[in-house]
């Protein structure tokens, strides 16, 4: 979960700590097989592409979130990096002026409201602590009116913040997946109001809004599509 280069070097994980490692050259120095690194979210979105709801599609957005929350993105049928690499930092969309403080250490980003630790942070300031999303998603399912009202909202963060990517790069699809598929019953319908509301009409005309196949494990399959994309690419 760290911006990376293009050569396989992580720039920033600010979820971690880290900060200017050589990600790559030091696994390829440890194990004598081939080593291949990307961000989470776009692996997640890789895999995807390869044998996940992404399939046939040339243009779409992945959304996976874990200890923060990230973005891959596929447009034209490439995935899409950016002029260093890290593009998709969508977590770090500024929502709130001043708001909640992020693990980024700037104020107000998406993932600040709609990372599991944010959501299990704001649970426990309303008076309810919970072990994980797991724990969050059985006490929406029983009723609890302070955690429904909590995924509300973070469904509405969510949507408010997809319809910028909406409008900004008409994908055929948005799919979520990582641990928000844990609560994605809960945040769904308010993701669907707000890039109603937010989206323009004819770039939602024909979008699609999907749940991953692969659940909690998007990013670790994201993985198995980094090493056989590899394998299939060498000489």
């Amino acid at each position: 979960p760290a911006l990376m280069d293009r050569d396989g070097r992580l720039e920033l994980a600010p979820n971690l700590g880290w900060r200017d490692s050589p990600i790559a050259a030091l696994l390829q120095a440890e194990f004598d097989v081939p080593v291949h690194v990307d961000n989470d979210s776009k692996a997640a979105a890789l895999a995807e592409r390869l044998f996940g709801a992404g399939r046939g599609l040339d243009d779409f957005v992945c959304v996976a979130g874990h200890s923060g929350v990230g973005c891959g993105l596929f447009l034209g049928g490439r995935p899409y990096r950016g002029a260093e690499g890290f593009a998709g930092e969508f977590g770090h969309i500024a929502l709130v002026p001043g708001g909640r403080t992020c693990g980024c250490g700037k104020r107000g980003c998406l993932e600040a409201y709609a990372s599991e630790p944010a959501i299990l942070a704001q649970a426990a300031e309303r008076g309810r602590p919970l072990d994980d999303l797991w724990a969050a998603a059985d006490a929406a399912r029983a009723g609890d009116p302070v955690v429904l009202g909590l995924l509300e909202e973070v469904g509405g963060r969510l949507g408010l913040a997809l319809s910028y990517l909406v409008n900004l790069t008409n994908p055929q699809a948005v799919i979520l997946g990582g641990n928000l598929c844990v609560v994605a019953p809960f945040i769904r319908p308010a993701i669907d109001r707000a890039l109603a509301e937010h989206a323009l009409a004819p770039l939602r005309r024909h979008l699609s809004v999907a749940i991953s196949p692969f659940g909690a494990d998007a990013v670790p399959m994201g993985g198995v599509a980094l090493a056989l994309e590899g394998f299939l690419a060498a000489p």
